[in-house]
């Protein structure tokens, strides 16, 4: 296990294993940690209108989390609808400023992964299918946006058919994948983190749906960088 100054950021050994929550987890951390859970992911929103704040991170649940003793993870969900070039930037904008209003680590010799989410079916402003190459200027703005401002932009890679494994493949604004569960074409860059299927499993004891997340390292050997205390 690797971490940064003041313990802030880490990175976790090959095949650490954590989960990732759309909701709270905050009466389960501990019982995570007991069960063997090394990290959590958990959410922070689209902008509005696009995006509930329900079921969002908030301070006191990350002061549970890290108190318990997981890592912590960020994601923003993904945007299907109103994709443009700009929203891209308001995005990856928004998600970096919430993850720093909630005290997310910056600035440190080691940058803490920060994820946009690509899933679903997409259109644009007037309701339209989105192109291709929109769909990329959107992605690449959402990682400019999040980096500038002292995060590593990487991508989780869900179930699409807008975009092709080698135009995502090629997005190099983002520093790392993570790959969903199910059917998801591998990437010539690789992924840094994968999804166990099934997705959305009950854990005993616990009473909540979960997905189950394994790291590793990507072809260039490079992996997550979590929040830690």
């Amino acid at each position: 296990m690797t971490t940064s100054a003041a313990n802030s950021v880490v990175v976790l050994p090959v095949g650490t294993v954590g989960i990732d929550r759309g909701a709270t987890i905050a009466n389960q951390a501990s019982a995570l940690v007991q069960a063997g859970y090394k990290y959590a992911i958990r959410t922070v929103p689209l902008p509005n209108p696009a995006g509930s704040s329900a079921g969002t991170l908030t301070s006191d649940e990350v002061n549970t989390i890290l108190s318990a003793g997981l890592a912590l993870g960020i994601y923003q969900p993904y945007r299907n609808k109103d994709i443009t070039p700009d929203q891209g930037l308001e995005d990856g904008k928004s998600a970096a400023l919430s993850a720093q209003a909630l005290g997310a680590p910056v600035g440190q010799s080691a940058a803490m992964t920060l994820w946009c989410d690509l899933e679903g079916s997409f259109t644009d402003p007037n309701g339209q299918p989105v192109t291709p190459a929109n769909m990329i200027a959107y992605l690449q703005n959402w990682a400019i946006a999040a980096a500038n401002l002292g995060f590593a932009p990487a991508l989780y890679v869900g179930g699409q058919s807008l975009l092709s494994s080698s135009q995502i493949n090629s997005i190099t604004q983002f520093t790392g994948f993570w790959q969903a569960g199910g059917y998801i074409p591998a990437l010539q860059r690789g992924y840094q983190m994968y999804q166990l299927h099934p997705l959305d499993i009950i854990l005993p004891g616990m009473g909540i749906n979960v997905d189950i997340d394994v790291v590793q390292q990507d072809f260039s050997g490079r992996s997550v960088a979590f929040w830690s205390r």
